[in-house]
């Protein structure tokens, strides 16, 4: 992944508004819903699960089309930008216009669920984005995964800063 300097979602970790976004507990909150300062769940690469704080919150707040990639997964589907970061079941990284039917994504408790199909499409809606970072690089990845729709993802912080 190629360190990201642009803030427009169609090159930045963003998912589409409905995405909802796990905040402990067996909770989940829809993205669009977050502010700076609310809590979200969140680990590093070993998957050792905190609450952490909402440091950057943005959602484009009003219809847009987008091109986007909708993954099914189990009988799930998550509605995200081509950059957008998955963690696989082997812990590796990949973003989802790399990802193929057959790839294995992680969930929180360490399994994973295979993909089921993949497309791209054109998303008439907001598309939202939240951090426990600042928007500065850093190499400590801890709380730079979230869940979303029950899968691994990292957050935009990492996304903006990840290098392949």
């Amino acid at each position: 992944m190629k360190t990201q300097k642009n803030n427009d979602c169609e090159n930045a970790d963003c998912f589409a508004a409905g995405t909802l976004i796990a905040i402990g507990n067996g909770e989940y909150k829809a993205v669009e819903d977050f502010k700076v300062g609310d809590e979200v769940w969140a680990a590093g690469l070993e998957l050792e699960w905190e609450t952490k704080t909402v440091r950057f919150s943005s959602s484009a707040g009003h219809e847009r089309t987008s091109r986007l990639v909708l993954v099914y997964y189990g009988e799930q589907e998550l509605i995200v930008t081509f950059d957008h970061v998955f963690m696989l079941g082997d812990k590796s990284l990949k973003t989802a216009q790399k990802l193929i039917p057959g790839d294995e994504l992680m969930t929180p408790d360490g399994s994973s669920v295979p993909i089921k199909s993949i497309s791209v499409g054109v998303f008439k809606g907001a598309v939202c984005n939240i951090a426990t970072n600042s928007n500065t690089p850093t190499a400590d990845l801890s709380g730079c995964f979230i869940v979303a729709n029950g899968v691994v993802c990292g957050d935009y912080n990492l996304q903006m800063h990840a290098k392949e």
